[in-house]
């Protein structure tokens, strides 16, 4: 097998390599190059990391991953590993994912991470065998909520729309969420800080509005959660947020989570005021 990075590759080999090696997937996953190019750019994903796998000068696979620094330390992402069908069982994987780690060395990454779909246990096995252990489970739930559906007459908590940069600066802000989650994925999504009497921060949240094609807000996904458990009560928290989006509505939208992660008390509170599990993804994570 030939591996290059997506930098020395052109755009139909990276295009064929993606839908090649999503081919049969447990969820859609087609998408033609401008669509993956948006998703890479989107994602702060590397071409000079992530790569693609040829046989015979054909591309039949693809990993793609980007490098953060976080406090001091280098983290790095799996933004999708596919393998052409006829080469799936066949050692190619492997060979892929083997190449990656010496990517991640030569650049001094110190955790590697990545999600699998729950239900896609023969790339979890190679996962594991790899290295990778599973941290946490990650949810997509989701709910249709109504207007007045949420309406809160306590007004001791104020919320203030920030950008999501400004997260960042909260001093309880935690990165140690799945990459498309953090701030810097979500440069155009929506922030908010919610704020007590004497104007302190005690939770915050990332999420995007899905604006259909009349201009009107059909869906919002929930990508990160947070608060001060001290100072908040975790219920009072999300009831508040979603009073917050109920109050620019004008009908029911869907209110889904994206890769929430089940160790979040948060969760247990949208499961119990009516949110549905729609998939589980499993949290993985390798020290290099």
């Amino acid at each position: 097998m030939e591996i290059k990075t997506l930098a020395k590759c052109t755009l139909d080999e990276i295009t064929e390599a993606w839908n090649k090696g999503f081919e049969g997937y447990l969820l859609p996953a087609t998408m033609d190059t401008h669509s993956l190019i948006k998703k890479i750019v989107g994602e702060e994903l590397s071409t000079d990391f992530s790569i693609v796998g040829f046989m015979e000068g054909k591309p039949v696979g693809i990993i793609l991953t980007g490098i953060r620094e976080d406090g001091g330390k280098k983290l790095a992402w799996n933004g999708g590993t596919g393998v052409a069908p006829s080469y799936r069982g066949k050692g190619a994987a492997l060979k892929m994912m083997e190449a990656l780690f010496e990517i991640y060395r030569k650049n001094n990454v110190s955790t590697a991470t990545l999600e699998a779909l729950e239900k896609n246990e023969r790339a979890i096995a190679l996962y594991k065998k790899l290295g990778y252990e599973v941290k946490d489970y990650l949810l997509f739930i989701s709910k249709k909520i109504n207007s007045d559906e949420f309406t809160l007459q306590n007004n001791k908590w104020t919320m203030e729309a920030v950008l999501p940069e400004q997260l960042a600066k909260i001093d309880f802000y935690t990165s140690n969420i799945p990459w498309q989650c953090q701030w810097q994925s979500l440069k155009h999504g929506d922030a908010f800080v919610v704020k007590d009497q004497l104007g302190g921060s005690v939770g915050y949240g990332l999420y995007k509005k899905v604006i259909n094609a009349e201009g009107k807000v059909e869906k919002v996904n929930i990508y990160d959660l947070n608060y001060q458990p001290e100072k908040i009560n975790s219920t009072e928290f999300t009831r508040k947020f979603i009073s917050y989006l109920a109050a620019s509505m004008e009908n029911s939208i869907e209110l889904s989570t994206f890769n929430f992660p089940s160790n979040n008390p948060l969760a247990e509170v949208l499961m119990e005021i009516g949110f549905e599990k729609k998939i589980v993804q499993v949290y993985m994570e390798k020290l290099m």
